[in-house]
């Protein structure tokens, strides 16, 4: 296991510019998560086209987004709120959601309005519930683009 998360630090430090251990720590568990723990599920093979589509800037704010985000990906914030969270400038929050839009990591329901992100990259919540929800029904039928990732679900 220890090797497996020295590799994906490896990738995101030489690809990103990231030096894991000052700005975010990996970690693979075989355990599951404790109750109240936080933690998004991160699907592996999409995970390379996070690293090699994405500026360092728009990784953080995507990473930003999802550590604030609600159940089944969707974060009802403002980007004043996103940049305070996390550090990062509003105006780099801004520039970075419009690209991560462009890019298909972040998604929109056009019927609602609402805004996610992307659940062929990262899901926060249950997996099994979210098969259940209008969401996954709106991207499976193809109503909601999902930027042209796999399918991870």
């Amino acid at each position: 296991m220890e090797s497996t998360t020295r590799e994906l630090s490896d990738v995101l430090e030489n690809n990103l510019g990231f030096a894991a251990d000052e700005k975010f720590d990996i970690s693979i568990k075989d355990k599951r998560a404790k109750a109240g723990q936080e933690f998004a599920l991160v699907f592996l093979e999409n995970l390379s086209s996070v690293i090699d589509n994405l500026s360092k800037m728009e990784f953080k704010v995507l990473i930003a987004i999802v550590k604030i985000c609600q159940f089944n990906n969707v974060y009802k914030v403002t980007h004043e709120l996103i940049s305070k969270s996390s550090g990062i400038e509003r105006s780099n929050v801004t520039r970075s959601i419009k690209k991560l839009k462009e890019k298909g990591y972040i998604l929109v329901d056009e019927e609602t309005k609402t805004e996610f992100v992307n659940p062929n990259v990262f899901m926060k919540g249950s997996l099994h519930l979210f098969k259940g929800s209008n969401t996954y029904r709106k991207i499976k039928e193809g109503k909601i683009n999902s930027g042209g990732l796999p399918q991870a679900f």
